[in-house]
């Protein structure tokens, strides 16, 4: 979080949860934007790609994205092969 120890010796409990809070939120931002940047590399390699047919591309990189929707997981099975 980028404290001292004096910092970190002086601080008050509420004024420390508000700078882990800030950290964390940062880290997040971070995360985010590293994933949406390997997404865009994924889909310029599909675009990109002269073997795969062009109406098996995605139109746009929102389309490739799955249009903003959050992915939907329909059985438990498919949970396990992702997330397991």
């Amino acid at each position: 979080m980028g404290m001292t120890t004096d910092e970190f010796d002086n601080i008050q409990l509420s004024r420390f949860f508000q700078k882990m809070i800030g950290f964390f939120d940062h880290q997040k931002q971070l995360q985010e934007a590293e994933w949406k940047r390997m997404a865009y590399v994924g889909y310029l390699m599909l675009v990109n790609n002269p073997y795969i047919k062009q109406t098996q591309k995605p139109k746009s990189f929102d389309a490739y994205l799955n249009k903003g929707k959050p992915a939907t997981v329909k059985s438990a099975k498919q949970f396990e092969q992702l997330f397991l």
